[in-house]
């Protein structure tokens, strides 16, 4: 009895220390070193400045006014962040009345005049691209991981909304289509024919679907059956001046059909496969959208 006494006593006896040391003197030991929270804010911190040197490096530095810049980067980082990305709001907005194809208020939000220029592809790629890390490290502005980020990130967020504004500014006129959402679908068209899932929707098949404007989820369900994937949530939820995608496309692609009759596909040299077509069509349909237009300098060209 006395040997699983002593047994149980020496089984506990370090815990117990533990435990004793830490109620008289944990606070102590927490001030020595920073909490796992602190550093999981420091880590994020750090992305945050990666993807801020990201966001400036898709675009060509533009130089602006000195004394502007040099009022925002006395501010405290978080300051530096929040006051740019005013600025890329206010750009946007003036930006979409200016070149919007009705008549709209001037109450609109920034952030319907943001999604309406990512939705359309209005913007160059690399452009959009930034638009959307600078949008996604704003949002960080409301976790407590704002209190670390560096100056250094900070100016180059704001060196990264400079080029940004620039080619926002710079733009004359908005594309009648989606462009990110068209390349988009070619990629997903192009997916599956690789795997020769869908070899099977013939040209018929298509032209029925596009008559009745069901074509994205006609493939979307063939592409399930057979277990892959056609990921068209964005499409399908995607809207621009009240107008959705999922109409937008169809109606291009009846136009087509409509205009060339039965015999359309030949036209574009398809045969035998649906998805064929819709590849050849889409890409129809970005050529003749016409699209963005670059800033002179998009590529450095002029350095």
């Amino acid at each position: 009895m006395l040997e699983s006494i002593l047994t149980f006593i020496s089984t506990i006896a370090w815990p117990l220390v533990v435990l004793i040391v830490f109620l008289c003197f944990g606070k102590k030991i927490l001030d020595k070193f920073p909490s796992v929270e602190k550093l999981s804010y420091k880590q994020l911190a750090i992305h945050f400045s990666q993807v801020a040197e990201r966001a400036k490096n898709f675009l060509p530095l533009v130089k602006t006014d000195v004394e502007y810049e040099s009022y925002i980067t006395a501010l405290d980082p978080r300051e530096t962040v929040l006051s740019a990305w005013t600025q890329i709001e206010r750009s946007c907005v003036k930006k979409y009345i200016e070149l919007s194809r009705k008549d709209v208020s001037k109450d609109v939000s920034p952030n319907q005049a943001i999604d309406f220029f990512e939705y359309t592809g209005a913007l160059t790629p690399n452009a959009e691209k930034s638009l959307s890390e600078l949008r996604w490290l704003h949002r960080q502005m409301e976790h407590p991981v704002a209190d670390y980020i560096s100056q250094e990130a900070a100016t180059a967020f704001l060196d990264a909304s400079i080029s940004l504004r620039a080619q926002i500014d710079a733009m004359t006129s908005t594309p009648s289509v989606y462009l990110g959402l068209l390349t988009l679908l070619i990629f997903q068209y192009n997916k599956l024919l690789d795997t020769s899932s869908c070899d099977n929707i013939t040209i018929p098949d298509v032209y029925a679907h596009i008559e009745d404007g069901t074509i994205l989820r006609y493939i979307q369900e063939r592409a399930e059956r057979t277990g892959e994937s056609f990921d068209v949530s964005l499409h399908l939820k995607a809207t621009a001046d009240e107008q959705s995608f999922e109409e937008y496309y169809s109606k291009y692609l009846r136009a087509f059909l409509g205009g060339y009759g039965r015999g359309a596909a030949k036209k574009w040299g398809v045969q035998n496969k649906g998805l064929c077509l819709l590849i050849a069509w889409t890409n129809e349909i970005i050529q003749q959208g016409g699209g963005w237009v670059p800033s002179d300098d998009v590529a450095g060209l002029h350095d």
